[in-house]
């Protein structure tokens, strides 16, 4: 009777020691899962990257499904680059839409460089989602995308550039997560496309640049605070060096540069003023628009508003 009793003794503490652990274990930390979502998204986006970067799109495997301006996609990219929002087969009705309304909310200016690309195996479907949508971009459908494989499994819509070389370029998949990235996107597309309000750049030789530094951490901000960067940008070719415009990616950022034509061995300056309006990481580009090669040239703040 008494080992019966020990035993019993013996599981009823095991038994209140595992309720007890169970109630009072680490819950999952919501932070650290939506951290965890992040970094995923980045992989997939870098997976993505890498595997599209060197494929040509074969623009036969197109069908025009309502494009009253041109024949064909060749044609199209042939007048000019377009930004490209893929849309696969089985996709998130949701995530379609807000970026559909992003589009339109685009300058009118770049409405005309905007199309769809679809992979739906039915082109009766893709007709029918146009109608109903009331799409009114150009759409083109392949069946035989092997480039966007991976979205398509996903149900993952994208955003791209594409132009005469038939690369993709500039491959972007718009989340949730990252809400402000998908505004800095939109907004660094705007400066890839003409724009009717501003002065054609003169045509001019092209020169080689050298900066100081392409990307600089402005360490802990206070909130509405304004720092103040500078990046300097070495004229280190045969031709006078001219900045034609500075974009950045949001008001909170604000840049002075040098307008005169800086010759060689010179040193062009951009001043970068960045005021801290929330809390948290940030990281900001400003795209330099000038003669060289690789334009624009691309440099990058960085620190944490607290």
């Amino acid at each position: 009777m008494k080992i019966i009793k020990w035993v019993g003794l013996i599981i009823l503490t095991l038994g209140i020691t595992f309720i007890f652990y169970v109630l009072n274990r680490d819950l999952p930390d919501e932070n650290q899962q939506f951290l965890q979502d992040r970094e995923w998204s980045f992989k997939r986006e870098i997976k993505l990257q890498y595997r599209m970067r060197n494929e040509k799109i074969d623009t036969f495997s197109f069908f025009n499904c309502n494009d009253s301006m041109f024949l064909s996609l060749s044609d199209r990219l042939a007048s000019n680059k377009q930004l490209v929002l893929f849309v696969p087969e089985e996709f998130c009705e949701e995530c379609v839409t807000r970026e559909y309304d992003n589009l339109r909310k685009l300058p009118a200016d770049l409405q005309p460089y905007i199309m769809v690309v679809s992979a739906f195996s039915s082109i009766r479907n893709v007709k029918m989602w146009i109608q109903s949508k009331k799409i009114i971009y150009p759409v083109y459908n392949s069946k035989q995308l092997y480039q966007f494989e991976l979205l398509n499994k996903s149900k993952q819509v994208a955003l791209f550039v594409l132009d005469s070389t038939l690369l993709p370029q500039h491959l972007f998949l718009p989340s949730t997560l990252m809400p402000e990235m998908t505004l800095e996107y939109y907004d660094f597309i705007k400066s890839l496309f003409p724009n009717k309000d501003e002065k054609e750049f003169p045509t001019q030789k092209n020169t080689k640049v050298e900066a100081n530094d392409y990307k600089k951490f402005l360490g802990d901000v206070t909130l509405n605070q304004t720092v103040t960067t500078t990046f300097e940008l070495k004229n280190i070719g045969d031709c006078p060096l001219v900045i034609h415009k500075v974009n950045t990616a949001c008001g909170c950022t604000v840049v002075q540069w040098d307008q005169h034509p800086v010759e060689k061995d010179k040193v062009a300056s951009v001043t970068v003023k960045f005021t801290g309006q929330q809390a948290g990481f940030f990281a900001k580009k400003i795209f330099v628009f000038c003669n060289v090669e690789k334009n624009p040239i691309q440099l990058l703040i960085s620190g944490k508003v607290k």
